[in-house]
């Protein structure tokens, strides 16, 4: 099984495919979703499905895409009322320091990226970077570096700090000097920055639907004043997983809810 995560690795994957038919080894390959054309949660199923076959584990895979998609569904049925002029602008940015070797301030993910999906499609929020994006992956607006100048346009009602070559939370980006040139954006005056969790970029897969929630709540409050974080998060594992309280926990100390101001 190849996981097909990112465009640099296009030539690297064929290559292994190309030996591997040489070889007459079968393998599945496992696209992340930024790679389809048409960039969708289903296509998150879609893998766990067919995982299943290659497996033969067909109900147990049934069983998790349920167990995410009540989520997803639980998200969508609360905010799909939510009036075009009342959603906030919401901007993915990543506080990474790499965007300032090349002389950015941070990494902004575009419409055509899975997360801008989770955030328009299923959150009902909109993506403050819009179409504004020179695209990165065959002309379509995908990650770009953006600079001070940029940002300070852009003026987003929501920061969410995706954990995109770095961990960084709410704080870091209230008072570290890196970021002091933009502390007159709205977002950060009105303390409306977020941090999602340690997940590794590009791994989004069983365990999207925790920052899916993690973001409605921070858009929405109101909606979803009644949801627990750290009690959703634990429940959510052990759902998903079939573990322990106590395991759960463990589970959920690794995607780093303290340090990133989450819980």
């Amino acid at each position: 099984v190849v996981d097909l995560s990112g465009a640099r690795r296009f030539v690297d994957v064929q290559k292994f495919l190309d030996s591997m038919e040489q070889l007459e080894i079968p393998v599945v390959v496992l696209k992340y979703p930024d790679c389809y054309d048409d960039i969708n949660v289903s296509t998150i199923y879609e893998e766990v499905r067919l995982l299943g076959e290659v497996f033969n584990r067909q109900d147990k895979a049934e069983e998790i895409v349920d167990h995410m998609d009540a989520q997803v569904q639980l998200i969508r049925e609360r905010t799909k009322d939510v009036d075009e002029a009342d959603k906030p602008s919401v901007l993915y940015f990543g506080a990474s320091s790499k965007a300032a070797d090349s002389g950015g301030v941070g990494y902004v993910f575009g419409t055509d990226t899975i997360e801008s999906v989770f955030l328009e499609d299923i959150v009902n929020a909109k993506n403050a970077y819009g179409d504004l994006g020179r695209g990165v992956l065959n002309g379509r607006i995908g990650t770009d570096i953006i600079s001070t100048e940029q940002l300070l346009a852009l003026d987003p009602d929501i920061i969410i700090l995706p954990t995109y070559a770095g961990f960084y939370s709410p704080s870091e980006i209230y008072e570290s000097e890196g970021f002091e040139k933009v502390q007159d954006l709205r977002a950060i005056k009105e303390r409306r920055v977020y941090a999602l969790t340690a997940t590794p970029c590009k791994s989004e897969r069983l365990e999207f639907p925790i920052n899916l929630m993690i973001e409605a709540k921070a858009i929405y409050p109101d909606r979803f004043e009644d949801i627990d974080l750290e009690e959703w998060i634990r429940d959510y594992f052990m759902g998903l997983y079939g573990v322990d309280e106590e395991k759960a926990n463990e589970l959920m100390d690794s995607l780093l809810l303290h340090y990133l101001e989450i819980i």
